[in-house]
Protein backbone atom coordinates (compact mmCIF):
# COMPACT_ATOMS: atom_id res chain seq x y z
CA UNK A 1 0.00 0.00 0.00
CA UNK A 2 2.56 2.68 0.91
CA UNK A 3 4.33 1.79 -2.69
CA UNK A 4 1.65 2.43 -4.19
CA UNK A 5 1.01 6.00 -2.52
CA UNK A 6 4.96 6.69 -3.28
CA UNK A 7 4.20 5.85 -6.83
CA UNK A 8 1.67 8.08 -7.28
CA UNK A 9 3.21 10.59 -5.13
CA UNK A 10 6.07 10.45 -7.76
CA UNK A 11 4.00 10.62 -10.68
CA UNK A 12 2.36 13.54 -9.33
CA UNK A 13 5.22 15.54 -9.20
CA UNK A 14 6.94 13.99 -12.66
CA UNK A 15 3.64 15.53 -14.45
CA UNK A 16 3.43 18.65 -12.83
CA UNK A 17 7.14 19.40 -13.28
CA UNK A 18 7.14 18.16 -17.30
CA UNK A 19 3.86 19.89 -17.67
CA UNK A 20 5.33 23.37 -16.34
CA UNK A 21 8.23 22.35 -18.65
CA UNK A 22 6.49 22.86 -21.53
CA UNK A 23 5.82 26.46 -20.90
CA UNK A 24 9.59 26.72 -19.85
CA UNK A 25 11.25 25.19 -22.33
CA UNK A 26 9.03 27.02 -25.18
CA UNK A 27 10.01 30.60 -23.48
CA UNK A 28 13.33 29.41 -23.40
CA UNK A 29 13.31 28.53 -27.09
CA UNK A 30 12.14 31.96 -28.10
CA UNK A 31 15.29 34.30 -27.44
CA UNK A 32 17.35 31.42 -28.26
CA UNK A 33 16.41 31.77 -32.37
CA UNK A 34 18.37 35.23 -31.53
CA UNK A 35 21.05 34.55 -29.16
CA UNK A 36 23.99 34.21 -31.53
CA UNK A 37 22.92 37.07 -32.91
CA UNK A 38 22.76 38.87 -29.77
CA UNK A 39 26.05 37.40 -28.95
CA UNK A 40 27.84 38.91 -31.39
CA UNK A 41 28.29 35.94 -33.26
CA UNK A 42 30.46 33.73 -30.11
CA UNK A 43 31.31 30.99 -30.94
CA UNK A 44 30.11 29.23 -27.64
CA UNK A 45 26.74 30.56 -27.82
CA UNK A 46 26.88 29.13 -31.85
CA UNK A 47 26.80 25.39 -29.94
CA UNK A 48 23.85 26.16 -28.12
CA UNK A 49 21.76 28.90 -30.67
CA UNK A 50 21.01 28.87 -34.32
CA UNK A 51 23.39 30.10 -36.36
CA UNK A 52 21.04 30.48 -39.53
CA UNK A 53 17.62 29.61 -40.99
CA UNK A 54 18.23 25.62 -41.44
CA UNK A 55 16.09 23.36 -39.72
CA UNK A 56 19.16 21.30 -38.44
CA UNK A 57 20.11 24.81 -36.60
CA UNK A 58 16.65 25.59 -35.60
CA UNK A 59 16.47 21.74 -33.79
CA UNK A 60 19.09 23.17 -31.23
CA UNK A 61 15.58 25.62 -30.30
CA UNK A 62 14.26 22.64 -28.91
CA UNK A 63 16.99 20.29 -28.00
CA UNK A 64 19.14 22.50 -25.61
CA UNK A 65 16.10 23.90 -23.32
CA UNK A 66 14.81 20.27 -23.43
CA UNK A 67 17.86 19.08 -22.02
CA UNK A 68 18.59 21.75 -19.65
CA UNK A 69 14.83 21.18 -18.06
CA UNK A 70 15.50 17.37 -17.76
CA UNK A 71 18.94 17.26 -16.30
CA UNK A 72 18.34 20.37 -13.73
CA UNK A 73 14.99 18.37 -12.49
CA UNK A 74 16.96 15.17 -12.25
CA UNK A 75 19.40 17.27 -10.22
CA UNK A 76 17.65 19.09 -8.08
CA UNK A 77 14.93 16.55 -7.40
CA UNK A 78 16.28 12.99 -7.74
CA UNK A 79 16.74 12.17 -3.65
CA UNK A 80 14.26 14.29 -2.85
CA UNK A 81 11.23 12.97 -5.18
CA UNK A 82 12.90 9.77 -5.17
CA UNK A 83 13.39 9.72 -9.16
CA UNK A 84 14.32 6.94 -10.86
CA UNK A 85 17.15 7.40 -12.88
CA UNK A 86 17.06 4.69 -15.56
CA UNK A 87 12.96 5.74 -16.13
CA UNK A 88 14.11 9.27 -16.18
CA UNK A 89 16.61 9.31 -19.12
CA UNK A 90 14.82 7.08 -20.61
CA UNK A 91 12.21 9.82 -20.49
CA UNK A 92 14.18 12.59 -21.16
CA UNK A 93 15.32 10.39 -24.20
CA UNK A 94 12.15 10.05 -25.77
CA UNK A 95 11.05 13.97 -24.88
CA UNK A 96 14.48 15.20 -26.91
CA UNK A 97 14.03 12.71 -29.67
CA UNK A 98 10.39 13.22 -30.34
CA UNK A 99 10.53 16.95 -29.80
CA UNK A 100 13.40 17.21 -32.75
CA UNK A 101 11.88 14.69 -34.70
CA UNK A 102 8.28 16.65 -34.93
CA UNK A 103 9.97 19.49 -35.75
CA UNK A 104 11.47 17.96 -39.06
CA UNK A 105 8.70 16.38 -39.90
CA UNK A 106 6.16 19.65 -39.26
CA UNK A 107 8.27 21.38 -41.54
CA UNK A 108 8.66 19.08 -44.31
CA UNK A 109 4.99 18.35 -44.41
CA UNK A 110 4.15 22.04 -44.79
CA UNK A 111 7.01 22.73 -47.26
CA UNK A 112 7.38 19.75 -49.05
CA UNK A 113 3.51 18.44 -49.49
CA UNK A 114 1.91 21.49 -49.16
CA UNK A 115 4.29 23.93 -50.41
CA UNK A 116 3.41 25.82 -47.68
CA UNK A 117 6.47 28.28 -46.30
CA UNK A 118 5.63 30.57 -44.04
CA UNK A 119 6.83 31.97 -40.37
CA UNK A 120 3.96 30.81 -38.55
CA UNK A 121 4.85 26.89 -39.82
CA UNK A 122 8.04 27.14 -38.55
CA UNK A 123 6.64 29.03 -35.05
CA UNK A 124 3.84 26.07 -35.04
CA UNK A 125 5.96 23.53 -34.59
CA UNK A 126 7.00 24.12 -31.48
CA UNK A 127 3.94 21.98 -31.05
CA UNK A 128 6.82 19.27 -30.82
CA UNK A 129 7.05 20.17 -27.31
CA UNK A 130 3.99 19.47 -25.59
CA UNK A 131 3.73 16.42 -27.95
CA UNK A 132 7.07 15.40 -26.52
CA UNK A 133 6.83 16.20 -22.81
CA UNK A 134 3.39 14.34 -22.97
CA UNK A 135 5.13 11.20 -24.45
CA UNK A 136 8.27 11.34 -22.06
CA UNK A 137 5.27 11.85 -18.79
CA UNK A 138 3.94 8.27 -20.33
CA UNK A 139 6.89 6.84 -20.71
CA UNK A 140 8.02 7.74 -17.19
CA UNK A 141 5.02 5.98 -16.01
CA UNK A 142 4.77 2.98 -17.96
CA UNK A 143 8.23 2.03 -18.53
CA UNK A 144 10.16 -0.55 -17.36
CA UNK A 145 13.79 0.77 -15.41
CA UNK A 146 15.85 -1.35 -17.55
CA UNK A 147 19.68 0.29 -18.05
CA UNK A 148 19.82 -0.64 -21.64
CA UNK A 149 17.29 2.08 -22.04
CA UNK A 150 18.50 4.77 -19.87
CA UNK A 151 22.17 3.84 -21.47
CA UNK A 152 20.66 4.26 -25.38
CA UNK A 153 18.55 7.06 -24.03
CA UNK A 154 21.91 9.14 -22.58
CA UNK A 155 24.05 7.54 -25.67
CA UNK A 156 21.49 9.10 -28.28
CA UNK A 157 21.24 12.55 -26.28
CA UNK A 158 24.83 13.03 -25.69
CA UNK A 159 25.20 11.63 -29.67
CA UNK A 160 22.76 14.19 -30.72
CA UNK A 161 24.74 17.17 -28.53
CA UNK A 162 27.95 16.68 -30.08
CA UNK A 163 26.35 16.35 -33.79
CA UNK A 164 24.49 19.83 -32.88
CA UNK A 165 28.24 21.54 -32.82
CA UNK A 166 30.05 19.64 -35.24
CA UNK A 167 27.27 20.46 -38.04
CA UNK A 168 27.12 23.72 -37.03
CA UNK A 169 30.80 24.47 -38.55
CA UNK A 170 30.76 21.63 -40.92
CA UNK A 171 27.32 20.78 -42.19
CA UNK A 172 26.88 17.74 -44.90
CA UNK A 173 25.46 19.22 -47.99
CA UNK A 174 21.88 17.99 -47.59
CA UNK A 175 18.56 19.78 -47.40
CA UNK A 176 18.48 20.01 -43.69
CA UNK A 177 21.20 21.60 -43.14
CA UNK A 178 21.22 23.88 -46.16
CA UNK A 179 19.68 27.74 -45.03
CA UNK A 180 15.71 28.38 -46.97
Amino acid sequence: MYGDMEEIRVMRFVRSYHILGIFVIVMIAGPLHFAYEWSGDNFLVSLVAPVNESIWEHLKMVYWPTVLWWAAGYLMYKERKKLSFRRWHQAMAISVIFGVSIIVVWYYVWAGAFEVEASWVNFSSMVSIPIAQLLAIHVYRVSKPRWIYAATGIFIVISLSLMMGYFTYYPPNLPIFISP
